[in-house]
């Protein structure tokens, strides 16, 4: 996976509560996954196809649970009246 799609996923990943709290996660998540269609094929096919395929399926798999887990705790901590929207 070349380095602007790492960067791409680590930076939605370091943003999620910004991205979640302007209601922007799903367009978000769609964004990401319709630049991992435009990727183009590595020249080294056999090896790097299963390497950079299983390495950008578990950074997706690591931000929805990033964004998830935070979106419970919020909403943990919001109906124990521990956190508030202002």
């Amino acid at each position: 996976m070349p380095s602007r799609q790492i960067s791409h996923a680590e930076a939605l990943a370091r943003n999620s509560q910004v991205i979640n709290a302007m209601g922007m996660l799903n367009e978000s998540i769609l964004h990401w996954g319709r630049e991992q269609d435009h990727v183009p094929d590595p020249p080294d096919r056999q090896r790097s196809t299963a390497t950079s395929g299983s390495a950008a399926l578990s950074k997706y798999f690591r931000l929805i649970t990033q964004i998830v887990s935070r979106r419970a705790r919020d909403a943990y901590l919001a109906l124990d009246g521990r956190l508030t929207a202002a």
